[in-house]
C-alpha cells in the first residue's frame, strides 16, 4: 500500500472540509473520513496498486 501526498495549493484561502474515500486494509475495503484543511495543507491518499482514492472539498464554515 502506497501513500501519495497531494498538494492542496490550488485551493484559494479559506478552510474546506475535505471528504476522502481511500483504499483499506483489505481489496474490497474502502475507508471514508473528513478532515479540515487549507491550500497549506497536503493530503497523503492510502492508494493499492490496483486502488485509487475520491476526494471532495467544500467550503468549510467551521
Amino acid at each position: 500500500m502506497d501513500y501519495t501526498p497531494g498538494g492542496l495549493h490550488f485551493l484559494p484561502a479559506g478552510r474546506y472540509r475535505a471528504t476522502v474515500w481511500e483504499d483499506g486494509e483489505a481489496p474490497d475495503e474502502v475507508r471514508r473520513n473528513e478532515r479540515i484543511v487549507t491550500a497549506r495543507d497536503a493530503l497523503a491518499l492510502r492508494l493499492s496498486s490496483a486502488g485509487g482514492a475520491a476526494v471532495i472539498l467544500e467550503p468549510s464554515d467551521r
